[in-house]
């Protein structure tokens, strides 16, 4: 048995929680509302896990010291709400291993792992993969991997969390494994236009093999092993993230295209996604560095140009020049 801290209780970090609880481990979990807290310690239950009744041996805080101190601390955070919170973190006092849960980008760096080796004096890893957290609450089958350069940290992880019906894989490529979460949510969105257009499964697979094939461009550019795109972090989050309606990129695309007025899509909170925010970024980079990413750009289109048609950036894409299927050029 381990002690862990978790800082964040969104749904993700909950049902971290839920399952080292439940696979006999001490866990503390700060919430940052009392009323959050109250649901979980009385209720046994959560807002955003409806139907799921959480484990009884999660101890409640709103104290963040609280997670110190631990043998693992974990962040629950999403790369926002890390931000938000730096002042309040107390990275001087955390002694162990630490791991994100984030998918997302901090500006002006790419990588959560970055901004947080600038704080912590210590092993950082990233757990990620096609995790839908009400799922896995629900206790159906899935699987993660954790990636760090520490052997120990993913060793940790793997017997720490697996069980019956979540398992545990481990990677040494940190950045790869982060890129995949970070790019896959810029293809939900697209998914999600496909879907509000009702273009068809075959639209939707043709858009999940040719976005695997630019997501092996990105990690091959961001100096990550491109083989990593075929694995949980890459392609099997990319496949939930672009096929669940539970996924918040995935409903915004679906409203960009079911939504006549532009302004009230954008303006919604589902304007604020991580594939928002990353795809904004990542359109100038595109740019400057000639990168070959046509999906990319197109989503980029959408909100580069309040005058853009979603079905018209579509027929762009299907008139591109003809190529063979591996030409790095296609």
């Amino acid at each position: 048995m381990i002690s862990v801290g978790i800082i964040g209780a969104g749904a993700w970090g909950t049902v971290i929680a839920n399952m080292l609880a439940d696979n006999g481990h001490r866990v503390v979990l700060w919430c940052y509302a009392d009323h959050i807290a109250t649901g979980i310690a009385n209720d046994k239950a959560h807002h955003r896990l409806p139907g799921i009744e959480l484990s009884a041996h999660i101890q409640v805080t709103t104290t963040m010291s609280d997670c110190y101190g631990h043998d693992l601390l974990i962040l629950g955070l999403s790369s926002s709400q890390l931000v938000a919170h730096d002042h309040a973190i107390d990275w001087s006092a955390i002694q162990c291993p630490v791991v994100g849960l984030a998918k997302g980008i901090i500006e002006p760096k790419w990588f959560i792992s970055e901004w947080v080796e600038e704080r912590l004096n210590g092993v950082f890893g990233v757990l990620s993969g096609p995790n839908l957290a009400l799922e896995i609450a629900q206790k159906k089958p899935a699987a993660s991997v954790i990636a760090s350069s520490d052997d120990g940290l993913n060793q940790l992880i793997q017997n720490s969390l697996s069980n019956h019906y979540f398992r545990v894989y481990t990677s040494r490529d940190i950045r790869g494994v982060e890129c995949g979460g970070i790019f896959k949510n810029v293809f939900a969105i697209a998914a999600g236009c496909i879907d509000g257009l009702d273009l068809g499964d075959n639209a939707k697979s043709a858009l999940i093999t040719r976005g695997l094939v630019e997501l092996q461009r990105l990690l091959d550019y961001f100096d990550a092993d491109p083989s990593t795109a075929l694995g949980l972090s890459g392609l099997g989050d990319l496949i939930a993230t672009c096929s669940s309606n539970q996924s918040r990129n995935w409903q915004l695309g679906f409203r960009v295209v079911t939504t006549p007025n532009h302004e009230e899509w954008e303006q919604s909170h589902r304007g604020e996604t991580e594939g928002v925010r990353t795809i904004r970024l990542m359109h100038e980079l595109m740019v400057k560095e000639s990168l070959n990413l046509p999906i990319m750009m197109a989503v980029g289109r959408l909100f580069q140009d309040s005058n853009a048609v979603p079905s018209d950036i579509i027929q762009d894409l299907m008139k591109r020049g003809l190529k063979s299927e591996f030409d790095p050029c296609g």
